[in-house]
């Protein structure tokens, strides 16, 4: 009897071993597979987050200066905090009003004109453009070909019926790395984080060897106008571009 208890004890014993050596291998290479998209390392595991804000007078009695995140931002962050969890990676929030320190790894949420840090990022990018244009909305321009979103006309006025998005990383320095999510509209920004974290995506990345580069991002919008059609999300069919050193 006291050899089937102690044989007993042992067998579950090495089975709580090897369950905790398999969940410490898959969290190992999920965290490997994730890094190949968002800028972390097993050296630098943290990363200075900037979204785009609004700033303006607000309030009353006298207005006062404020700035506000879009919604659809703060989604995004709080899906994307969610995605790295358990992954050992802090994101640092503290950056949204000011300037994040160059020599950490960036995680910009935003590619408008109220992220400053994404427009002079996108600036630098020759592989890339995008179009202003007064009587229209923001163009994309990459490998000869131009994406840009499309609108309905309602009672209520114009909403947004597909949009683009990007996501990019894109090197620093020697060592560290920027992401960044952006769309035309708050449409793409969402799809752009919801791409960046599949699993499809990253594998992509880490099977072509891609330290820099940019994706197009396409998604259809909800009668609602605000909400995505998820199974809309594509990405497969649209360019994926090497950018940067590593060409």
């Amino acid at each position: 009897m006291f050899k089937i208890i102690m044989g007993y004890i042992v067998s579950v014993l090495l089975t709580l071993v090897i369950e905790k050596m398999a969940r410490t291998y898959i969290q190992y290479r999920d965290q490997r597979l994730i890094s190949n998209v968002f800028p972390f390392t097993r050296s630098d595991s943290q990363l200075e987050v900037k979204c785009s804000l609004k700033r303006m007078q607000d309030g009353k009695n006298p207005p006062s200066l404020r700035a506000y995140v879009h919604s659809a931002e703060t989604l995004a962050l709080q899906k994307i905090a969610k995605h790295l969890h358990g992954h050992n990676v802090t994101l640092n929030v503290i950056s949204f009003y000011s300037v994040p320190q160059e020599e950490k790894n960036l995680l910009l949420i935003g590619a408008a004109s109220y992220n400053e840090l994404s427009k002079h990022i996108l600036a630098d990018v020759n592989e890339f453009k995008i179009i202003h244009n007064e009587d229209c909305h923001t163009i994309y321009e990459c490998e000869g070909g131009k994406y840009t979103c499309s609108h309905a006309t309602t009672e209520d006025g114009s909403k947004v019926t597909e949009d683009y998005g990007i996501v990019l990383r894109k090197r620093l320095s020697d060592e560290h790395f920027v992401l960044l999510l952006g769309g035309i509209h708050m449409h793409g920004t969402l799809a752009a984080a919801e791409v960046a974290m599949t699993r499809k995506f990253q594998s992509k990345i880490k099977k072509n060897k891609l330290r820099e580069f940019i994706q197009i991002v396409r998604v259809r919008v909800a009668d609602d106008g605000l909400s995505l059609i998820k199974s809309s999300v594509e990405w497969e069919c649209l360019p994926l571009i090497q950018i940067g050193k590593g060409k």
